[in-house]
């Protein structure tokens, strides 16, 4: 595994870590618990197939748009109102995403058309009462 940047959280006393690791050809990238607004640049996008962001505070996954031959993705905590950062992710066969908060739309998943599974969850504590209903595609 080559890491890229290793950062310390002081509130959660555990590291962030961002790596990449390359198993065949397999490439994975990691982001967690990163406090940064911004999601970084993905350096080869298209060599990225499989990627997990694990509660970051990002405000938007536009980055990942770039990746059009992830098959793999794991996020806890979207940012997102919708699935439209992933209009141009064809090849995604697996998404896990659970914390959704701001879902409200899930017309974009409807273009996945190589999609095998998904996962969509709320973290237990979430409450719904007077949050919006999400519209469904067919």
């Amino acid at each position: 595994m080559k890491n890229v940047g290793r950062k310390h959280c002081e509130k959660h006393n555990v590291p962030f870590i961002k790596s990449v690791s390359l198993q065949g050809s397999i490439v994975h990238i990691e982001y967690m618990r990163d406090k940064s607004k911004d999601m970084p640049i993905i350096e080869n996008p298209l060599e990225i197939t499989s990627m997990t962001i694990w509660h970051c505070n990002y405000l938007s996954f536009a980055q990942i748009s770039k990746c059009t031959n992830l098959e793999q993705l794991n996020v806890a905590t979207l940012p997102e109102g919708g699935f439209n950062f992933l209009s141009k992710c064809s090849s995604l066969k697996f998404l896990s995403i659970t914390h959704l908060p701001n879902i409200s739309n899930l017309d974009a998943l409807s273009g996945l058309l190589e999609l095998e599974t998904l996962s969509l969850s709320t973290l237990p504590s979430w409450d719904t009462s007077g949050k919006k209903n999400c519209r469904s595609y067919s």
